[in-house]
């Protein structure tokens, strides 16, 4: 849940500029009870109000053996990022856009290495 309401992007064109926008995404998995989280660049696609992102990759380590096991998982696209100085550390800031989401991931094996599918 978002603390700042106000800040929240709501429209779905908005949020897909970003996706659009953006070059890279951060993954985030569950290794039992450790998260990983592994940068990504990423296609995608967006059809009946559903987006679907597609990642390529090996075919074996860490990542491929963690969604074997669990194939839940999260993402996080930013882009538009801009430091906001100030006097002190605390009145620093540091502003972006960003799209948050949640689903699973299904594997293709379409070639020798793997394509992720979220």
């Amino acid at each position: 849940m978002l603390r700042r309401k106000e800040r929240e992007i709501t429209s779905i064109e908005d949020k897909m500029a970003i996706v659009d926008k953006c070059k890279a995404c951060r993954l985030g998995l569950s290794d039992d009870d450790s998260p990983y989280v592994v940068p990504l660049n990423y296609g995608y696609c967006f059809e009946a109000n559903v987006l679907t992102l597609y990642f390529h990759g090996a075919g074996e380590g860490r990542k491929a053996d963690i969604i074997r096991k669990n194939s839940r998982a999260c993402f996080e696209i930013d882009c538009d990022g801009e430091l906001r100085e100030g006097e002190k550390a605390c009145s620093c800031a540091y502003s972006f856009k960003s799209v948050i989401g949640f689903g699973r991931i299904t594997l293709s094996e379409s070639s020798e290495d793997m394509n992720y599918k979220l």
